[in-house]
């Protein structure tokens, strides 16, 4: 009977974070269609309502408890949006690198500029505190770029 109740409370939490797990991830192919929807957006809106919409953490583009939302930037690095850190908005992050040396925000615009593309990087991931592989997806649109990224394991 012990070993039958181990077993249920074990099948129970397997379960339990399966549909957390669920609700908290995303593929990249998620955050391609999320970065897709964004450019969407902004072509339909225009880009001062767009960049107002993706700025906003109760708007439809921060998700998944703000693991998943959308970042701007003009062609020379300066933050037009950026939700999880909104006190870098009008600063330039052209010359931020990552602990390999990798210039992302120059390589975010770089593909965008070539209409979209993935880069590769590492960053603080902020839920667990640890550098962590991150891909993201830039789109170009025109004079600025938009984005997101997710973590990698």
């Amino acid at each position: 009977m012990k070993f039958f109740s181990f077993a249920l409370v074990l099948s129970l939490l397997l379960a339990l974070n399966s549909v957390f797990a669920e609700t908290t991830a995303f593929t990249k192919e998620e955050m391609i269609k999320f970065v897709e929807e964004a450019a969407a957006f902004a072509k339909e809106k225009g880009k001062e309502a767009a960049l107002a919409e993706f700025q906003n953490k109760s708007g439809k583009f921060y998700r998944h408890n703000g693991e998943l939302y959308i970042f701007a930037y003009d062609m020379k690095g300066v933050n037009l949006a950026l939700p999880s850190k909104p006190a870098l908005k009008g600063q330039s992050l052209w010359d931020m690198k990552d602990p390999d040396g990798v210039l992302f925000i120059q390589e975010l615009i770089k593909v965008a500029k070539a209409g979209k593309g993935e880069v590769r990087w590492k960053f603080t991931n902020p839920a667990t505190k640890q550098v962590e592989p991150k891909i993201g997806f830039s789109v170009g649109m025109g004079d600025w770029m938009l984005g997101s990224g997710l973590y990698v394991k």
